[in-house]
């Protein structure tokens, strides 16, 4: 049977079974300790053959798993859910092309949910909206109201007059914890340039400050 499948012949996944508070993960299957790889890997291969079955199977087991890496990065509730669900259709399509001789099923998975959310902060406006956001996650309404247009105002000014490649450099390390290494892989670019896309940004901010 071929492993390659039709573009459109995806399963219905149960994407909206996500409570309503916006950090609890999905609804999914409770697995104490991390999945069995081997089982995962098993998946993708039957997967990758068209077993819907298997694809529900994989996403109970992993979902809430591969939720929590996106919703690192993504944390705005509705686009994290997008992105989670492109997450589970890429796998979904490109499961044949899954490798279990190059790592394991789980860090496979995880490294395509970072990529769909990295793919959705460089959209226009994204990560700077992503982190306003980050920022006020931990303070109560009343003041979050009171202090989020002016803190809004500033960080856009300021973000504004870096360059692209410094802006989403500088939020993929200091807003969602990535090393420059991840960055590099991530972003396809040269760790050397993603140092000075750094530094250089610092730099920048630090002048704009001072002034």
């Amino acid at each position: 049977m071929s492993r390659q499948l039709q573009p459109l012949s995806y399963p219905q996944m149960p994407i909206g079974a996500v409570d309503s508070e916006p950090d609890t993960p999905l609804r999914t299957t409770e697995h104490r300790g991390s999945p069995d790889n081997k089982q995962l890997a098993d998946d993708l291969d039957r997967i990758a053959e068209g077993d819907k079955a298997r694809f529900e199977a994989l996403y109970r087991l992993t979902a809430s798993r591969l939720w929590a890496v996106v919703r690192r990065m993504v944390v705005q509730k509705q686009p994290a859910e997008d992105v989670l669900q492109e997450t589970y259709l890429t796998i979904w399509r490109k499961a044949h092309l899954f490798d279990r001789t190059a790592g394991d099923a789980l860090g496979w998975m995880h490294t395509i949910a970072r990529h769909r959310a990295i793919a959705w902060l460089r959209q226009p406006g994204n990560a700077t909206r992503t982190a306003i956001t980050g920022t006020t996650l931990n303070v109560d309404e009343e003041t979050a109201a009171e202090d989020a247009p002016e803190g809004s105002v500033l960080f856009n000014e300021l973000m504004d007059k870096l360059t692209s490649e410094q802006r989403e450099s500088l939020l993929l390390i200091y807003l969602h914890g990535m090393t420059q290494e991840e960055v590099s892989i991530a972003l396809d670019v040269p760790l050397g340039t993603i140092k000075s896309r750094v530094r250089r940004g610092l730099i920048a901010l630090k002048d704009l400050l001072d002034k």
